[in-house]
Order: C-alpha cells, then sequence, then structure tokens
C-alpha cells in the first residue's frame, strides 16, 4: 500500500498467491482502518473474482478510490465499494461509504475470503453515499487484453487452493526419494519401498484432480487431463501386485517384484515419449516420470 496514491497498476500484476501473502493476510487486514472491495475483478489468472485492498489510514483509501473513479480503465466504480473497517475480537465490520456495492453482495462475494483465507468473521454495513452518481447501465467494462502464462509455477500456485506449490513441489519430492531408493535397495526390501512409493501416487492424485478443477487454462487443464489418465492407467496395473504385497504381509516373490517395477517402467516410459509437450509444460514432472522409468 502506498502511503500517496495506491498503485493499481502494480496491484494488477500480482500473481493470486502474492495478493493472498501482502493484502489478505490476518494480521495485514487486522490493521486497517479502511479498504477497497472490488468484485468482478482479474488478478493474475484468476478471473472475475472478488478482492478486499486493506488500507491503514482512511484518507489513503479515500484518495485510492477518487483516482479509481476518474479513471474507469483501474476498475468499474459499480463494482467498487470504499468501506470503513472497525476491528472487533476476531472478527472486522466493514461500512460501506461510497460505490455501487451493497451490503448482501460484498458479504456473498468475500465472505469466502475471509472465512478461508483471512480468517474473520465478516459483518457489512450501511450504504453508498454517491450511488445516485453510478450508473450501472451505461457503465461499460473497460477493454482488457489477456496475455498467455507460460510460467508453470505461477499457474500452480495462482490457480491451487487447497495445495500451494510449495506443498505439491515438496510432495513431489518426497515421492521421488522413495522412487529413487527403489533401484538402490536389495530384493527383500523392494515390497516394502513399492508399496510406499504406490501410497505416495494415490496421495498425489487428488492434488493433481484439484488443480484440474480450479485451473481456467484450457490448455494446462488439457495436459493434466492426459497425465491424470495416465496416471490411473499405471495405478490399474499396478493394484494387482500391490494387493498381492499387502495380502502376502511381507512375502517376497522376485518374479512379481520384476514384473510390477518393470510395468512401472514401462508406463512411465511411454508416458513420457506419447506427451513430452504437456509433461515438459509442468516443471519438474519430466524429472519425476524420468526417475520412475529407471526403476529396477
Amino acid at each position: 500500500m502506498a502511503k500517496e496514491l495506491f498503485d493499481f497498476k502494480a496491484f494488477q500484476a500480482l500473481k493470486y498467491a502474492e495478493y493472498k501473502k501482502q493484502h489478505a493476510k490476518t494480521a495485514v487486514v487486522k490493521k486497517a482502518k479502511a479498504g477497497l472491495v472490488f468484485t468482478k475483478y482479474n488478478l493474475g489468472s484468476k478471473k472475475k473474482i472478488a478482492v478486499f485492498i486493506p488500507f491503514l489510514k482512511w484518507d489513503e483509501a479515500d484518495k485510492a478510490y477518487k483516482a479509481l473513479k476518474k479513471d474507469k480503465s483501474i476498475h468499474l466504480v459499480k463494482w467498487t465499494s470504499l468501506v470503513k473497517a472497525t476491528q472487533g475480537k476476531g472478527e472486522i465490520t466493514l461500512e460501506i461509504k461510497k460505490g455501487g456495492l451493497t451490503a448482501d453482495v460484498i458479504v456473498e462475494e468475500l465472505n469466502e475470503l475471509f472465512d478461508k483465507t483471512i480468517k474473520l468473521k465478516l459483518n457489512v454495513t450501511g450504504t453508498s453515499e454517491d450511488a445516485s452518481e453510478i450508473d450501472t447501465n451505461t457503465e461499460l467494462e473497460p477493454e482488457t487484453k489477456t496475455e498467455p502464462n507460460n510460467n508453470t509455477d505461477d499457474t500452480l500456485e495462482e490457480e491451487t487452493e487447497l495445495s500451494t506449490l510449495g506443498d505439491l513441489k515438496s510432495a513431489f519430492q518426497e515421492a521421488k526419494k522413495i522412487y529413487d531408493q527403489v533401484a538402490k535397495v536389495d530384493s527383500s526390501k523392494k515390497p516394502k519401498v513399492i508399496l510406499s512409493a504406490w501410497n505416495k501416487i494415490e496421495e498425489l492424485m487428488p492434488q493433481l484432480e484439484t488443480f484440474i478443477s480450479s485451473s481456467d487454462k484450457d490448455k494446462q487443464v488439457e495436459a493434466a487431463k492426459k497425465i491424470n489418465e495416465a496416471a490411473k492407467t499405471i495405478q490399474n496395473k499396478l493394484q494387482p501386485h500391490i494387493d498381492k504385497i499387502r495380502a502376502k504381509q511381507g512375502e517376497k516373490s522376485n518374479s512379481n517384484l520384476d514384473t510390477l517395477t518393470s510395468g512401472i517402467s514401462n508406463k512411465a516410459a511411454q508416458l513420457l515419449s506419447k506427451y513430452k509437450d504437456q509433461i515438459e509444460s509442468i516443471e519438474g514432472l519430466a524429472e519425476k516420470l524420468q526417475n520412475i522409468s529407471q526403476i529396477a
């Protein structure tokens, strides 16, 4: 937040994850005396969302609102509210002062953000002082240009709500360590290691499906779907071997283990060959599959 005038261009350039770290942290919002509410706002790869921008001082928020009102390319006034913020124990009350949003709309649009991310109970009161000046029928949405985003790290971090980029990377690294161990241990230990690898794959599958359901990037979704299908194929191939390993409770079968590891290696190699471009579009996945393909 700028002391003199809020930098809307810098704000709009933020990734959604960066917005949450800089503007939607509990400690930051709890210090706010005022704020701006945007609905139908495009931030990073997130489209038509609602955001709250906290300000430490009322004057700073008021200046920012006036600048926005003059320059409709920033955001439309009918989808904006200038609010005063009053802090309570575990809650915050936003009092509408200006703009085109109503209390009901703000509660509906921001409730999830405050509940899950900011972690404060949201109350909204008041009505807009300049509502009569806002023509909600003729105020046109400014033209925006959507630039292609080829940064996979940014896409994962922005689009994944339940798993952050750090969470996904940590999970991949943990699985990778297990895969690396398979080729290094003797045959008597392989069933336990392979079973552990299977469990890690099962843990990662829901995260992959979350990415597919939450992303609005068509190319990324298509790539993820193909990888998801291939992963399910590998799971189906592994299932009977995993069932035998679990049933035997540690009883060794070198021939079955050789078939199991060979199946993993072959499927990973096929995946790398068939979906090379899509896999390389997701950072780190090619390396993980390469490690799987080398399981002895």
